[in-house]
């Protein structure tokens, strides 16, 4: 089940925030982006709820409220993408800002949280994200 759910991820990660610069691109209004972001979280909601309903899954409330709260961190995440586009920031700033960020988000909560060990080589890669992240902010 894991691996369908990783490959589903791995085909359709990226698309939803290659439409948010085209839209920017092509001075689309600022109102299309919400009804253009339910429509790529509804498709992904179905792209999850299938496989568990095939399965005869059930889920908990415990995965309903944390499965919310991430939603609502993700949608965040990529109004400010489409609201940093729509300011004409270089789509070669925003994105490697957003996908290495929230990458290194995960690997220090990981880190923090769930005392994920990190060897030498993890450590340079968090360092050196860090200051890629920060040497793109400031270049714009």
């Amino acid at each position: 089940m894991w691996l369908l759910l990783m490959l589903i991820i791995l085909l359709t990660n990226g698309m939803s925030s290659f439409g948010l610069k085209v839209m920017a691109e092509w001075a689309l209004p600022g109102t299309l982006k919400f009804p253009y972001l339910t429509v790529w979280y509804l498709a992904g909601f179905a792209c999850i709820a299938v496989p568990w309903l095939i399965k005869g899954l059930r889920m908990g409330w415990n995965e309903v409220r944390w499965g919310a709260a991430m939603a609502l961190l993700s949608i965040a995440g990529q109004v400010a993408m489409a609201d940093a586009l729509s300011l004409n920031v270089p789509g070669n700033v925003v994105f490697p800002i957003t996908i290495g960020g929230s990458i290194l988000v995960v690997v220090v909560a990981g880190r923090l949280f769930f005392g994920e060990q990190m060897n030498r080589m993890t450590s340079l890669g968090v360092i050196l994200g860090f200051l890629a992240v920060i040497l793109l902010s400031i270049s714009s």
